[in-house]
């Protein structure tokens, strides 16, 4: 039974942006030679998974790491995250096409975000020039990271459905 309908919602959302990049997966193979592969529907799914993490980010932070902290961009984000969660870096999803480990946090620091969100920020700004970056793995990657958040944030009792591309077993 759903506990919080609110939070359901966000899960639900992550579900329907899952079943975008699974649908795009009919096409283009999620294989290391085709992380490259960039496309207009890849922009598109890369600036809807950004936007919903920076929101979900935040929320979770408001609500379990640092309420009242000021998150004005992504680095405080990640300062309030990894201040509660050390190993966050170390998250990892299961891309279940390929059973592949993916660690959207890796490498993320407080001088350097990860290469999906500086790729996500470029694409924001000026999508004609920076297209290229809208690749599968970013795509991927940023999915993967906004799992980790969506299922964290809304807990067990709110995701109403399981994944259909990521496995996602991290609760942090």
């Amino acid at each position: 039974m759903v506990e919080d309908i609110e939070k359901a919602r966000h899960w639900r959302y992550f579900l329907l942006l899952e079943a975008d990049f699974e649908r795009s997966l009919r096409f283009v193979e999620p294989a290391p030679e085709n992380a490259g592969t960039f496309s207009l529907e890849f922009l598109r799914q890369l600036l809807s998974a950004c936007a919903q993490f920076e929101v979900l980010t935040r929320l979770w932070c408001e609500e379990r790491a640092a309420p009242g902290s000021k998150l004005g961009n992504i680095g405080e984000i990640r300062e309030a995250m990894f201040t509660r969660e050390p190993y966050l870096s170390e998250a990892e999803v299961n891309l279940m096409t390929r059973n592949e480990r993916v660690f959207p946090f890796r490498g993320w620091t407080a001088d350097q975000p990860p290469v999906w969100w500086t790729a996500y920020n470029k694409v924001k700004h000026d999508p004609v020039k920076a297209l290229a970056g809208a690749t599968l793995a970013n795509v991927r990657d940023a999915l993967a990271a906004l799992g980790l958040v969506a299922a964290s944030y809304v807990g067990k009792a709110n995701r109403i459905h399981p994944t259909r591309v990521f496995s996602i077993d991290w609760d942090f």
